[in-house]
C-alpha cells in the first residue's frame, strides 16, 4: 500500500537536484514500510531503473 507519493525530482547534468528526508507518516508501520524509487525517461515513459529499501531505524 502506497501511503504517500513524492515527486516527480528533476535531475539535472545526471543528478539528483534535491535532497528529501522522509518522515514515517502516522498510519505507517516501520517493520512493514520503506521507500520505492524509480528513474523513468519523461519522453517514452520507459522505467530505466527502479529500487525498494526498508525504512531507517530511527
Amino acid at each position: 500500500m502506497v501511503l504517500e507519493w513524492v515527486g516527480p525530482i528533476a535531475f539535472t547534468a545526471g543528478r539528483i537536484a534535491e535532497t528529501r528526508s522522509l518522515r514515517l507518516l502516522p498510519k505507517a508501520v516501520p517493520a512493514h514500510s520503506g521507500v520505492a524509487a524509480f528513474v523513468q525517461n519523461r519522453r517514452t515513459a520507459e522505467v530505466l531503473q527502479a529500487l525498494m529499501l526498508p525504512a531507517c531505524p530511527g
